[in-house]
């Protein structure tokens, strides 16, 4: 790669489709079991370090074009959201099996809380 006329040795490539990181000593390994892009290009190890490092709140590794980039996680699927509630009502359940009479059973399985509405 280089930089400015100074030639930086890599030994990562980066994949914008897959989102991925690919070293450069495996690429036949890669290449061999068809698994390897067609379109990897050249990173520095710093890139590699930045992006396979924790990413910044609210984001995930992504691309802008042939590189990578933080872009910001997107919502939840309809399904996601779903599994999320099915989760919290399975939690509020097991939580009011815990005191069977206290009330909260009867609350937990009706998906409300008195004089709250909904949970």
């Amino acid at each position: 790669m280089d930089c400015g006329g100074v030639l930086i040795m890599s030994t990562y490539k980066f994949s914008a489709p897959t989102k991925g990181f690919y070293p450069i000593e495996l690429l036949d390994v890669y290449e061999q079991a068809g698994t390897l892009p067609a379109d990897p290009v050249d990173i520095t190890d710093e890139t590699y370090a930045e992006f396979t490092g924790q990413p910044p709140a609210g984001k995930i590794r992504g691309s802008k074009g042939k590189n990578p980039a933080w872009v910001d996680i997107p919502p939840p699927t309809p399904e996601e959201t779903r599994q999320g509630w099915v989760t919290n009502k399975a939690s509020l359940l097991d939580e009011a099996e815990a005191y069977p009479n206290s009330g909260a059973r009867r609350e937990a399985r009706h998906g409300y809380r008195r004089g709250k509405g909904l949970a």
